[in-house]
């Protein structure tokens, strides 16, 4: 299962957010994209979300129960089921 998390203060390190989940199950991955690329790497500060993903369902939604609303670098997370993006389809 994918989180969308969000909220997360500019301070949140993908290691903060990878030990908060890890109390919950196994974490498969952590990623909290940064605002800018450069030379395929991310730079400056992270935009406010990222996104957690654990194998184990029962597990994650232990996790997201536990965590949606707690609070993390002073600001309360919102922990959510991340939504595949959206590709149009056009008739060919």
């Amino acid at each position: 299962m994918t989180f969308y998390v969000s909220n997360l203060s500019k301070d949140t390190t993908r290691e903060q957010l990878l030990e908060i989940f890890k109390k919950h199950g196994q974490v498969a991955s952590v990623s909290i994209p940064a605002e800018h690329m450069k030379d395929g790497k991310a730079s400056g500060p992270h935009r406010g979300y990222g996104f957690v993903v654990m194998e184990d369902n029962d597990q994650a939604r232990a996790a997201m129960a536990a965590l949606d609303q707690q609070a993390l670098g002073g600001q309360a997370l919102s922990v959510r089921v991340a939504r595949p993006r959206w590709t149009p389809v056009y008739p060919s």
